[in-house]
């Protein structure tokens, strides 16, 4: 659910004949035909990432049509709250157009964003609930209508600065005789999130594990740092069984979701075992035994003395 503007270009090569062929990450027409106008996260290192938006619009100027100028986020809180509201202005200062193509009737226009720039934008408030996972983030466009080639609107990175610009489909709806088709397109520019930004990490106990804590859904980057308390007599060994997480407070950069497990072993508990026939009787001896073991055998032991025999054990 979050956002700016490292662009990051990929090549695939021919090997046939070399010639560089773009692929849906800097080809505004491949990028649509697989998702449409759906914003989508790719990660370039473990803490960054770019964020892609495509816009479509008909080529024709006659008529009354719609056009996507923009986009508007609103940060909430785990209630629901508004925590902050961001405007994003399509090819203003941080959306940057990375690629425009035409095509059978139609120009297609592909912006990103990196993760670092749309956190720059952030307040504290906003910024807390990112890193603690308490927060969605919702994407609605900003659209004007445009007739006869004309925008109707206009808006800048402070949001609507002319005309009549929608940030709301229940707006937009309303503002020309759209056909059922049209208002279903328009329906799915509203109300979005940022595929693949959010990832959540469960965090799981097993035996001897009094308590766990760190899970939660976070956005790509944000650095956790999942926690294991042990049972009375167990001992931390490692999370998922991997020895190279063998911290009962492990921290990690969220880059994907994931399941983590903490695992205990039995620790051992020492019993030292006394002959006591006199107040001065020195004469002893100990073992281990597992905790919570089941029927473990107190130690054999040959104390002898004339005219006495071993009458039991006492506590």
């Amino acid at each position: 659910m979050m956002f700016v503007a490292t662009v990051i270009i990929t090549y695939m090569f021919s090997f046939d004949c070399n010639i560089v062929k773009a692929d849906e990450w800097d080809d505004a027409v491949k990028y649509y035909s697989n998702y449409g106008n759906a914003a989508v996260f790719k990660a370039t290192d473990r803490t960054n990432g770019n964020i892609y938006f495509c816009s479509a619009g008909n080529t024709s100027t006659s008529g009354t049509k719609y056009r996507t100028i923009g986009y508007k986020m609103t940060i909430k809180g785990i209630a629901g709250n508004e925590i902050q509201k961001i405007y994003f202005q399509l090819g203003g200062q941080y959306l940057t157009l990375l690629n425009s193509k035409k095509q059978s009737g139609k120009e297609y226009m592909l912006y990103v964003i990196t993760l670092k720039n749309m956190k720059n934008r952030f307040n504290t408030q906003a910024l807390n609930a990112l890193s603690s996972g308490s927060c969605t983030i919702i994407l609605d466009a900003c659209m004007v209508l445009r007739v006869n080639g004309k925008n109707k609107g206009g808006m800048n990175d402070n949001g609507p600065s002319w005309g009549k610009v929608y940030t709301t489909y229940a707006g937009i709806s309303k503002a020309a005789n759209w056909t059922d088709s049209a208002l279903s397109a328009l329906y799915s520019y509203y109300g979005k999130t940022v595929r693949g930004l959010f990832h959540t990490i469960d965090v799981r106990k097993s035996t001897g594990i009094s308590s766990v804590s760190g899970g939660g859904t976070y956005c790509y980057g944000t650095y956790v740092t999942i926690s294991a308390s042990s049972s009375a007599g167990y001992d931390f060994t490692n999370w998922n069984n991997d020895s190279s997480m063998s911290s009962s407070s492990y921290g990690f950069y969220v880059n994907s979701g994931g399941t983590y497990t903490a695992y205990a072993k039995a620790g051992t508990i020492a019993v030292t075992f006394w002959r006591n026939t006199s107040a001065s009787d020195s004469e002893k001896t100990s073992k281990s035994y597992t905790y919570g073991g089941i029927n473990q055998a107190f130690p054999a032991v040959s104390w002898q003395m004339a005219g006495y025999h071993m009458n039991g054990w006492g506590n």
